[in-house]
């Protein structure tokens, strides 16, 4: 019986932002906060929420 070997290369990320998470929640939250924030915020007026509400209404969702 041979050996086989596998190269893993082929399966690493090629975006950087893949390659190294953030290493504390609070940082994993603050990216995923901003990744979606103004998909959020234009949910929000699209419902009907204008001014500061929408932005205090983000911040809750």
């Amino acid at each position: 019986m041979g050996t086989t070997t596998h190269s893993f290369g082929e399966l690493a990320p090629r975006s950087p932002a893949l390659r190294r998470p953030p290493a504390r929640a609070s940082e994993r939250f603050a990216a995923l906060y901003d990744a979606h924030f103004d998909f959020v915020w234009r949910v929000l007026r699209r419902q009907g929420i204008y001014g500061a509400a929408t932005e205090d209404a983000a911040q809750e969702v």
